[in-house]
Parts: C-alpha cells; structure tokens; sequence
C-alpha cells in the first residue's frame, strides 16, 4: 500500500503553540512547527496516523511532510476510521457482507464482476419501490 493513500489532511485553527490537549492534528503542527515550518490557522496540516494510543503524544502521529520509512501506520485506528465512513452504507449489505469484507475473501478478478449497486448474490442493494427497514 502506497503511504500517501492513508494522509490524512485537517485545517489548524489556531496557531500550533496554542493547542493545549494533544489532538492529533494538533500534534502534527506542532511537529512542523518544531521543524521551522511556519503555520497559521486555516492553513492544512497533513499527517499519518501512526500509534493513536500511545502514552506518548509525539509518537501518535507523523507529520506526512516529516515522514521517514521505518514509521509504521495505525492499522486498528484506520479499520476504525473506514468503519465510521462506511456506516451508513453497512445497513444496505446482508449481514454477513462485513465478515467477508474483512478477510479478504475475494480476488482481484472477481472483485471486477461485483457490481457496487448488487449484493455479493447479485441482487440489488436497493429496491426503488420498498423501504428499507433499519
């Protein structure tokens, strides 16, 4: 996986030497800043999500503009991540679809005959004409 697939990119709204809780976008400008890089708020600060629960806050996340190779990512903080972003979508699929998203279970080749708008049985996600009961 390329690393830059996983940046993630906030506005700062205030100058970096004013956060006080350890946030992670506050983190990552405050990392740029200690690098001489001049922030100020409105401005967009990238950054890899790297170790979010560490007791330590500088190694929570990287600044992507200070990335170095041997930085690992966050994998259960972007599975997290992508679970939030895709919630709403989960109540479209049949209930066993997350399980077999998760491991994997399908090829390159039959990803390409899934259709997004059908069910892994090919039936369609929605019906334009029933309601979809939550």
């Amino acid at each position: 996986m390329d690393i830059r697939e996983l940046i993630v990119s906030k506005r700062i709204t205030k100058e970096p030497r004013d956060y006080q809780k350890a946030g992670v976008t506050a983190i990552a400008a405050q990392q740029l800043f200690g690098s001489g890089v001049k922030l100020r708020p409105g401005q967009t600060v990238e950054y890899i999500i790297t170790n979010s629960e560490c007791s330590v806050p500088n190694d929570r996340v990287r600044a992507f503009a200070l990335w170095e190779g041997w930085f690992g990512y966050d994998r259960k903080k972007y599975t997290a991540m992508l679970r939030e972003a895709f919630e709403p979508f989960i109540l479209c699929l049949p209930k066993n679809a997350e399980e077999n998203l998760l491991i994997d279970s399908l090829t390159e080749e039959e990803l390409k005959t899934v259709s997004p708008f059908c069910r892994f049985d090919n039936t369609p996600l929605l019906n334009p004409r029933r309601q979809v009961q939550p």
